[in-house]
């Protein structure tokens, strides 16, 4: 069973244009695309038609010889935005950019730090763990080899106490 994962909106974007959905060719393509989807719309047609009006707009105003020259580009682009809108955005469920935001890793939002701050206590008054390791195994930071904490280290490295700690971390992430 697939489980669907609501998008950002620039994230959407960027992924689009870096799988090549979006031609990157076209003038303000990102900036453009991201006001069309990024509208409040009352229902998912309105917002078709929103997405679609501003897309084609922008470009016959600013842009006549794209608009001209480049009609499937923009068609696609279109399409593209529709599909991306109505993946994510449910007006009449209150579904917008904001219902859901990604609380996975450090961009957007406060993503780790949601739950990882002073606010959040449990019953009894403690407090989760600043602790990255509580949730990732590391296995190197900023090292030119990936795995340089799974190999022995000289104990007069003063890196040792650390590679020590990441190595039992990392393989006591398998015991569980």
């Amino acid at each position: 069973r697939a489980t669907h994962i609501y998008e950002e909106p620039e994230r959407a974007v960027d992924s689009r244009i870096y799988r090549g959905y979006l031609d990157r060719t076209l003038p303000y393509l990102k900036r453009e695309a991201l006001h069309a989807i990024s509208n409040d719309y009352p229902n998912q047609q309105q917002a078709r038609d929103g997405i679609e009006n501003h897309i084609r707009e922008f470009y016959r105003r600013n842009y006549p010889d794209v608009a001209r020259n480049q009609s499937d580009a923009i068609d696609s682009i279109i399409t593209t935005l529709q599909n991306v809108y109505t993946r994510n955005i449910h007006p009449e469920m209150n579904i917008t950019w904001e219902a859901y935001p990604g609380n996975i890793g450090h961009v957007g939002d406060a993503g780790c730090f949601r739950c990882h701050d002073p606010n959040l206590v449990d019953e009894n008054g403690g407090k989760i763990s600043y602790d990255c390791t509580l949730c990732h195994s590391i296995l190197a930071d900023d090292q030119d080899d990936p795995f340089q904490f799974l190999l022995p280290e000289d104990t007069t490295s003063p890196d040792y106490f650390m590679r020590n700690y990441l190595q039992e971390e990392f393989y006591n992430s398998f015991s569980h």
